[in-house]
């Protein structure tokens, strides 16, 4: 089930009637059973894959917060880590259509796997930083990892954001509803209007033959591509955060007009920001240190490399990711360089931040031929053709 099909819009109107009704427990014990619904409307037998993350977080967080050996603490949460990261790289490539016929649900690839899993394995990270205390009660932390208006294309919503809603009671009133309305149908116009009428009648053609098109054609398609996979993205997002505000809970905005950014750093902090805080907190950080040039290099890249593959099992999408660091740590290089003079009067000029922006855009383009094409030859073949 998707937020754009006729099913959601019969769906979602007896949540939220019964959302109003229900209080309490009985309240978070439908949230509960509306998200396995909802998860399991395409394959019933994915929702034990929430229910079984769910618990095994749930266990280990505990187990972490009551030990206080180091050892046993590192053990529950290395559990929590093999579940979670192990059913996303078992879906990402043995369970993949055509990776293997014989495994285990090979043809069925649960949507929104990618979302869940870090959204909770960062709970019992941050239990076990102790940055967070653990839940004591299994139904608010199951609501919080099956909420549904978050479980198929994010954001990631993490246990420390989510849990305190679900512990203080949802806030209904007029004003909220209204903007959840708001957001669910600004969200379902770049979703239905745009972003598949751009794929349809232009991206899909053009990615499929770019050989066949003149250099201006080619453009225009990826430019096209940019514009329908943030359509797309970003419209899934506000209808997530708009379904959530009408049962009177927030989730935390993911974009920020990421194609107005005039260096890396600006782009990844506007583009699907709840993943790139979660790749920069439980990722770059622990591997980079402090005060060594060399781990924070090398801190990028592995960070980089792992969004890449979170984005897909390709090459391609490696390639995407080091193609990202690889332009974060020319422009990391060039703002040391900056730094340590006196800042030139051209950088003051505004012709520099068009010139910024232009630079970025283009290269934020080039990223996205490598995150679409299909191989790695297809990529080479579109690159040509622009």
């Amino acid at each position: 089930m998707n937020f754009a099909n006729l099913e959601y819009l019969l769906f979602f109107p007896v949540v939220w009637v019964l959302s109003l009704l229900l209080h309490g427990r009985a309240h978070l014990w439908m949230l509960v059973l509306a998200g396995f619904v909802f998860y399991g409307a395409g394959s019933p037998p994915c929702s034990l894959l929430i229910l079984l993350v769910a618990f095994t977080d749930y266990a280990a967080a505990i187990r972490i917060s009551n030990s206080p050996a180091d050892g046993t603490r590192k053990a529950w949460l290395g559990i929590s880590a093999a579940v979670n990261v192990g059913l996303l790289l078992y879906f990402k490539f043995a369970a993949r259509p055509g990776a293997n016929p014989d495994s285990l649900m090979a043809a069925v690839v649960p949507i929104g796997l990618s979302f869940f899993t870090l959204s909770s394995l960062s709970y019992t990270l941050d239990v076990y930083a102790g940055r967070l205390a653990p839940t004591r009660s299994f139904l608010n932390y199951v609501c919080c990892v099956s909420f549904f208006p978050k479980l198929i294309a994010g954001p990631i919503v993490r246990a420390g954001e989510f849990l305190p809603q679900i512990e203080s009671g949802r806030k209904l009133d007029g004003a909220r509803a209204a903007d959840g309305v708001r957001l669910f149908f600004r969200g379902f116009v770049k979703k239905v209007l745009v972003a598949d009428t751009l794929k349809t009648m232009l991206v899909d053609a053009v990615f499929m033959e770019p050989g066949r098109y003149g250099t201006f054609t080619v453009w225009l398609g990826l430019i096209g591509y940019a514009a329908q996979i943030y359509c797309d993205f970003s419209g899934y997002i506000d209808m997530a955060r708009g379904s959530a505000k009408l049962l009177g809970f927030d989730l935390p905005m993911n974009f920020n007009f990421p194609y107005l950014a005039r260096n890396p750093l600006d782009f990844w902090s506007r583009w699907n920001i709840t993943l790139t805080a979660w790749f920069k907190d439980y990722v770059y950080t622990p591997i980079a240190g402090t005060e060594c040039a060399g781990r924070a290099a090398t801190a990028v890249v592995i960070a980089f490399a792992a969004g890449g593959i979170w984005h897909g099992a390709r090459w391609t999408c490696l390639a995407f990711g080091l193609f990202h660091a690889c332009w974060v740590l020319i422009h990391a290089g060039y703002r040391s360089a900056v730094q340590r003079s006196d800042t030139p009067a051209w950088a003051y000029n505004p012709l520099y931040s068009v010139f910024s922006w232009a630079v970025t855009f283009v290269l934020v383009l080039i990223g996205l031929v490598l995150l679409r094409a299909p191989s790695a030859a297809a990529s080479i073949v579109f690159l040509k053709a622009l």
